[in-house]
């Protein structure tokens, strides 16, 4: 089941815009209940405390911000390490013998199809392809089930099986991020954070309302944006702002190219062939039986 799309410009926007038009009823609940002379007791009190709550929430959602922020750039890393260990190793793979490069080809070629077409969309659900695993295995028993014979094999096995140790460390990287996205105690503590500090806000009575609504409306609005990033940064690969498969695009187009060419090398072997042995059998009917 798909979770409410929280981190999307639509949803996000319309529950900052709600949030607004709430804190900014509840002023004119209190005010109208309570008039500002009465409120101008409390400041005092509600100043000094107001700066206290600010000064912790300010630091607590700053601090959330910029954790999201770091986990969607380790995201974006994790997929770039992974698309790039990939590539090697099929790189990697042109110094082994025909059959074994033409399987670890095909197999590297499977896994990056899967992963951009399929995979990518569930992620959004904080799920994993089990087919895209499937080629991840088949690709590490490909690998190691493999023995070098030459000295340099030797050397090229070394590097295919460090470009698969990062793979493999990468991809996993990758579907833990995408697993776990803001934890629920995280947001509980940033909501009723914000619905704290909003509150204080209502114990200052200024004699002009319109002023006072426009700083409470301004002070949700820039808490509700924060936590808009929070939805946004916090869930790497889901939402209108996430990681894209840009890097397996590329290495998708790269494959094909070499794949494509290696088919037409390998009928255009095989039609030298056949011409060859055409032009043999012609010329061994031409040949007079006296020849012979």
């Amino acid at each position: 089941m798909d979770r409410i799309a929280w981190d999307s410009y639509l949803v996000g926007g319309l529950v900052v815009l709600v949030g607004v038009v709430i804190s900014v009823l509840g002023l004119l609940a209190v005010r109208r209940r309570v008039n500002a002379a009465t409120l101008k007791h409390y400041h005092d009190v509600a100043s000094p405390l107001l700066s206290v709550v600010g000064t912790l929430y300010a630091v607590l959602l700053g601090l959330i911000v910029v954790d999201c922020m770091g986990k969607f750039q380790q995201a974006h890393f994790m997929v770039g390490q992974e698309a790039n260990a990939i590539a090697n190793i099929f790189e990697l793979a042109d110094g082994l013998p025909s059959q074994k490069r033409t399987l670890i080809h095909q197999l590297c070629m499977d896994y990056v199809h899967e992963v951009r077409t399929n995979e990518w969309s569930l992620m959004n659900r904080q799920e994993a392809s089990p087919k895209a695993q499937k080629d991840r295995v088949a690709l590490y028993k490909a690998c190691v089930m493999w023995e070098p014979q030459t000295e340099s094999q030797k050397a090229i096995y070394s590097s295919l099986l460090t470009e698969l140790s990062e793979f493999t460390d990468a991809r996993r990287d990758r579907l833990v991020l995408a697993a776990h996205g803001v934890w629920p105690a995280v947001w509980f503590v940033l909501i009723v954070g914000a619905v704290c500090t909003i509150i204080f806000t209502y114990f200052f009575g200024l004699t002009d309302l319109l002023s006072q609504i426009i700083m409470t409306a301004g002070v949700s609005l820039l808490i509700g944006l924060n936590l808009l990033l929070v939805a946004f940064y916090g869930y790497p690969f889901s939402g209108d702002v996430k990681v894209y498969p840009e890097e397996f695009i590329r290495d998708e187009r790269i494959f094909k190219d070499v794949l494509g060419q290696e088919t037409k090398d390998k009928t255009a072997l095989s039609q030298q062939a056949t011409a060859r042995m055409e032009r043999y059998g012609k010329l061994y009917l031409t040949v007079p039986c006296s020849s012979l």
